[in-house]
């Protein structure tokens, strides 16, 4: 099951939210195998967290702390966003 999407039958028009957001969640986590996907990827959602609290802590932009860190923004926005491993290569 992706994790960033929806239920099917979430969105209604222009793809808004046909259900409110909580009621939602709360069928999504009655789902056991969602369940244990969302606890393994808790560790990078703290990291993710983790690094937009140092950035604006900083005062940087998302350019700025990627220069620092010696990657492309585009790279540390998916980062930001929980779509990309913090994996060092």
């Amino acid at each position: 099951m992706c994790l960033l999407a929806p239920p099917r039958g979430a969105c209604g028009p222009g793809g808004r939210l046909s259900r409110p957001w909580k009621e939602l969640r709360q069928e999504l986590f009655r789902d056991p195998e969602f369940r244990k996907a969302d606890e393994e990827l808790e560790p990078a959602f703290q990291i993710a967290e983790a690094i937009i609290a140092l950035r604006a802590s900083k005062g940087l932009t998302q350019e700025q702390m990627a220069e620092r860190a010696a990657i492309k923004r585009p790279m540390l926005g998916r980062i930001e966003g929980r779509q990309a491993s913090a994996c060092a290569s």
